[in-house]
């Protein structure tokens, strides 16, 4: 079984238009108070902000299989200097037309679809290239 590292690079203060309240870390089992960097299998973070009910938080979060550095490169590619608002915008532009950009051979048209999903399902939970720069 091959086993898959994410990482997350959170605690930078450009990802956050506000200052924590709190931070905490946590590993397996075990929770770490006033701490700002944990690193492990099963690890995490619990971050705390003073806010006026119904106030929104804006975090820019990186994340790669590769590295830190990966992490903040996919950042400056996929996001930039863009507000939420652009990028939420972008994200509703619709894409490809993915019949144009997939072609699916063979088979009647019911398991070319089947295949298809299976394939963007698999690709999806198990992705087999772990190298993005």
């Amino acid at each position: 079984m091959v086993e898959f590292r994410q990482i997350f690079i959170i605690t930078l203060s450009q990802f956050f238009d506000h200052d924590f309240a709190s931070a905490h870390t946590w590993q397996g089992d075990t929770l770490n108070f006033n701490s700002l960097e944990e690193q492990g299998n099963h690890s995490g973070a619990i971050l705390g902000f003073k806010t006026k009910k119904g106030e929104k938080i804006i975090v820019r979060i990186a994340s790669s299989f590769i590295s830190p550095d990966q992490a903040m490169l996919n950042l400056t590619r996929e996001a930039g200097t863009k507000d939420f608002e652009t990028i939420k915008k972008r994200g509703k532009t619709p894409g490809i037309n993915c019949s144009d950009a997939v072609n699916v051979e063979g088979g009647t048209p019911d398991q070319q679809r089947t295949f298809l999903f299976m394939s963007l399902q698999d690709a999806a939970i198990s992705p087999p290239v772990f190298r993005n720069k």
